[in-house]
Formats: C-alpha cells, sequence, structure tokens
C-alpha cells in the first residue's frame, strides 16, 4: 500500500476512470461494462440520505 501511495502523490500512477454512474443506475453501469467498450473504471457512486 505504501509503494501504491507514492506512485500516486507522485503522479506517477494516474487511475483511469472511463465513467460515473450513480448508485441508482447500476443496471445501466453493468450493461455499459458487459458491452466490451469500456477502457477505464467504471464508477459507481454512493451518496448518503
Amino acid at each position: 500500500m505504501g509503494y501504491l501511495r507514492e506512485l500516486l502523490d507522485s503522479g506517477r500512477f494516474t487511475p483511469l476512470i472511463d465513467r460515473t454512474y450513480p448508485l441508482d443506475e447500476i443496471v445501466e453501469a453493468y450493461r455499459y461494462v458487459e458491452t466490451g467498450r469500456k477502457i477505464g473504471n467504471v464508477v459507481i457512486t454512493v451518496v448518503p440520505d
């Protein structure tokens, strides 16, 4: 974990986020992932009430 933290802090590693979906659109997010067209991570956002 320390090594990963160093990479993130130094900017040598940047996660690639393809798309972001709210939790209530998780089915659409899954469908998108299953298409095989994603080039990065798909993020599901969870906002507490």
